[in-house]
């Protein structure tokens, strides 16, 4: 019997709309801009700074990046032996990997023209800290990224091999040239692993590679720092255990090596975190737009409570002849809120 009310409002709620159109177009356009643009504002957050990482236990993974207040964050904060020393001497972390993003002359065969791909270059740990099962192939062995220039090989982002290699399932073990270096393609991440960023590598490249790659060796200059560092939290650790546990691997970098290490300063952040400091101007615009398209929201509901309050006089007769006739109070508050929930 309830139901069968709601349904008798309902349908009398949309003869309403339909008698007035002019009164529910004018509701329907307040209500589509404010919403339109709290949409589009908050997609654009969450692309840029609000979206978890596409991993495996995304709360757990966090950041490891320099101390540098009131300054610039911008990519590639630790260098290469320092990220060794933090990755086999820390006790807060399953794993460390470390990236850094490039961009090379990707080519299918040594006939065909270059063409510019993002890549990044990752530790030999990497798909297996972020837990990223390989949806053809396999994950960087370890021993992969330890000799400089000894193992070229790649990983091929899932919208390579789609655009590239028409999701052929025979792509393993062929091989392409990067930078007209012939590497061998051992694996595909698989589609949901879109990369740790707004960026969307094409190709993953161990860093032993990157001498090879890039010409210079910075694997063993600790003054050069280049390499984003993440990690995974232990189950049983919280934030403030591991920073802690960081400082004191960095106190002890300092005192082993002065020269290179004296004013290196770690903090353990979320990826939020990291990602607000890396971009502050758009994370300042995105809190301001958020702000605006809150307001327009809030303006768009008053007009319609306004355009409802002006209707209330006309149907104020309505109503006096619903109660004389024997409607209750509650049949008419019903009926009142379903047509409020159909104007909205």
């Amino acid at each position: 019997m309830i139901l069968e009310n709601v349904f008798l409002d309902f349908r009398f709620a949309c003869r309403i709309l339909r008698k007035n159109p002019g009164f529910t177009a004018l509701a329907i356009c307040s209500l589509a801009l404010g919403i339109g643009a709290n949409s589009a504002i908050y997609s654009f957050a969450d692309a840029i700074l609000l979206r978890q990482l596409p991993v495996l236990e995304p709360s757990r993974i966090v950041a490891i990046s320099p101390e540098r207040f009131g300054q610039y964050r911008g990519f590639g904060e630790v260098s290469y032996p320092d990220y060794l020393d933090l990755r086999d001497h820390n006790r807060s972390f399953s794993g460390l990997a470390a990236t850094s993003y490039a961009s090379f002359g990707f080519a299918r065969d040594r006939t065909a023209q270059p063409r510019m791909k993002l890549s990044m270059f990752v530790s030999g740990n990497f798909f297996q800290v972020f837990g990223v099962i390989p949806q053809m192939g396999r994950r960087f062995r370890l021993d992969e990224d330890k000799v400089a220039g000894r193992n070229a090989v790649t990983v091929l982002s899932h919208d390579l091999w789609v655009s590239e290699f028409a999701a052929s399932p025979t792509v393993l073990s062929r091989t392409i040239f990067i930078n007209g270096i012939q590497f061998t393609i051992v694996g595909v991440a698989p589609e949901s692993f879109t990369g740790l960023g707004v960026m969307k590598p094409a190709l993953y490249v161990p860093i032993a590679m990157s001498p090879t790659l890039l010409g210079v060796n910075n694997l063993e200059k600790r003054d050069v720092p280049w390499l984003d560092v993440k990690g995974r939290l232990l189950p049983s650790l919280n934030m403030a255990q591991a920073g802690g546990d960081i400082d004191s691997l960095v106190a002890g970098l300092r005192s082993v090596y002065p020269k290179t290490d004296q004013k290196l300063k770690l903090k353990v952040e979320t990826v939020f975190q990291l990602r607000s400091e890396q971009n502050p101007p758009a994370a300042t615009m995105l809190v301001m737009l958020s702000l605006l398209a809150l307001c327009v929201l809030l303006v768009a509901c008053a007009n319609v409570s306004g355009l409802l309050l002006s209707r209330s006089s006309v149907r104020a007769r309505e109503i006096a002849l619903r109660l004389a006739v024997g409607a209750t109070r509650a049949s008419l508050i019903r009926q009142l809120f379903i047509e409020n929930f159909c104007w909205r």
